[in-house]
C-alpha cells in the first residue's frame, strides 16, 4: 500500500506554485483595469482594436507617470493618414472624460514629446513604465519622422498617434 503522506516539500512547493499563480492572476487583472482607465482617454472616434501596453509608476501624493499603447484599426489609421491634423482636429473633440478634449494636433516631429521624455533613461525612462525596448524604439523612430501626429489636454498628458505602426500611445506625468 503507497504512502498516503506527502512530504513537507511537496507542500511547500505546492503552496508556493498556488501563490504564484494568485500573484499573476492579480497581476493580470491589474493590468487589464489600467488599460481600461487609459483607454478612456483616447478620443471615441479611434476604433481600438486591443491594448498592446499599459504601465504606469505611482510614488508621493499625486506623483507618478504612465503609458498606454493600443492598436487602432486600419480604417482608424487609413482616415488619420490621409486626413492628417485637420480630420484629428475636427473628430478627436473629447475622450469619455467630459472636461478633456484633444485639440491644437500636430505632425511630427515635435520639439520633444512627453513619450520622449520618460523614455529618457536619466528621467526614469522606461523604469516610469517598463515599456518593451522594440515597442518604445518603434514609437520614437516614427515621432522623430513625419508618420505620427501629437496633442495634448494639458501639459503632463499627450497622446501621439503613428498611422503607419496603427498605434495610440497615451502618457501621462503628473
Amino acid at each position: 500500500m503507497p504512502n498516503l503522506k506527502r512530504s513537507p516539500l511537496v507542500a511547500v512547493a505546492l503552496g508556493l506554485a498556488i501563490c504564484f499563480a494568485i500573484y499573476r492572476l492579480i497581476t493580470y487583472l491589474c493590468v487589464l483595469a489600467l488599460m481600461a482607465h487609459y483607454e478612456s482617454y483616447i478620443p471615441p472616434t479611434f476604433e481600438i482594436d486591443r491594448g498592446v501596453f499599459a504601465g504606469q509608476q505611482v510614488g508621493g501624493f499625486m506623483e507618478g507617470c504612465g503609458v498606454a499603447v493600443f492598436s487602432i484599426s486600419g480604417r482608424t489609421a487609413t482616415d488619420i493618414s490621409a486626413g492628417g491634423v485637420v480630420f484629428l482636429n475636427e473628430t478627436s473633440r473629447g475622450t469619455r472624460h467630459t472636461d478633456r478634449h484633444y485639440q491644437n494636433w500636430r505632425q511630427a516631429p515635435v520639439e520633444r514629446t512627453l513619450f520622449q521624455k520618460l523614455a529618457e533613461p536619466d528621467a526614469g525612462g522606461n523604469v516610469c513604465a517598463e515599456v518593451p525596448d522594440v515597442l518604445t524604439q518603434d514609437i520614437l523612430a516614427a515621432s522623430r519622422g513625419s508618420a505620427a501626429f501629437h496633442s495634448g489636454f494639458n501639459p503632463n498628458t499627450e497622446i501621439v498617434v503613428i498611422p503607419s505602426l496603427r498605434l495610440v500611445v497615451f502618457s501621462h506625468d503628473r
